[in-house]
């Protein structure tokens, strides 16, 4: 899969686990949870950048790995922090997980498409 692909993909996960996270907090606690639109706007700024991704702009390439990287170890740490806390509900850790498997499922397309260019040159 091209990293473009992915990024649409990983871009479409960001934002609908922000929507769901933002969703699902109002209607359960009825007050508003600004932290659960950090995916939702992280998503947007990738889907944004998937035109640049497309045409091979390399700033942008890595710019989108590292935010992606970086992305899914604040979500890997903050998932392993809140494992057995009460604060943990189910909810928030099946959006952490999808979140942070997406993140490093679409850095490792990366990783792979820069091998493989370097492997052309």
């Amino acid at each position: 899969m091209s990293p473009y692909k992915i990024n649409l993909i990983n871009s479409l996960v960001f934002i609908s686990c922000g929507i769901f996270g933002f969703a699902s907090h109002y209607l359960k606690l009825g007050e508003y949870q600004q932290e659960a639109l950090i995916p939702l706007v992280l998503g947007l700024l990738l889907l944004v950048m998937t035109p640049g991704l497309r045409a091979g702009n390399v700033v942008i390439r890595k710019l989108v790995s590292f935010l992606t990287l970086l992305f899914g170890i604040i979500v890997l740490y903050l998932l392993i922090k809140s494992v057995g806390t009460d604060q943990s509900s189910a909810r928030k850790m099946i959006v952490l997980t999808l979140i942070a498997l997406s993140c490093f499922a679409s850095f490792g397309v990366y990783l792979s498409s820069w091998i493989a260019e370097k492997k052309k040159n």
